[in-house]
């Protein structure tokens, strides 16, 4: 009888102890997935609208800004507040008119192409609202 739970035992911590190293495996990637792009990194995508080296100035500051309080949001463990239209109004002022409806144009494209790639993988369902993001597509 000993050995029987013995070795019942040792069966559980076993399966305990692998199951356990799989999730910490998992939370690993996810932490590398969510890494965000470098300031530098981000920048190169305004490279398009041939910004003034005060344009760049002012938009790396931003960018940085934005970071840190993203930063702050997750080592907190609360969600990140997405203040688009405040980042926008930010930027607006920043860049000129046609930098900006460049900008905004630029934006679009990459909506509708992100907005397409969930449909297909099946986030969004004939232009209902998403259950995982609660983002209503019509």
């Amino acid at each position: 009888m000993k050995k029987v739970f013995l070795l019942a035992s040792m069966v559980m911590v076993i399966t305990v102890s692998a199951q356990q190293r799989a999730q910490n495996q998992k939370s690993d990637e996810r932490k590398e997935q969510r890494q965000r792009p470098s300031v530098d990194d981000q920048l190169k995508k305004f490279d398009a609208y041939q910004l003034t080296s005060e344009q760049k100035k002012n938009l790396k500051s931003l960018i940085e800004s934005r970071d840190a309080e993203i930063k702050k949001s997750f080592e907190r463990s609360e969600r990140p507040k997405r203040n688009m239209n405040d980042f926008d109004a930010k930027l607006e002022k920043i860049l000129d008119k046609d930098q900006y409806k460049q900008y905004q144009q630029n934006r679009e494209e990459r909506i509708k192409s992100k907005n397409f790639s969930m449909r297909k993988k099946g986030g969004f369902k004939d232009g209902k609202q998403s259950k995982k993001t609660g983002i209503n597509q019509s």
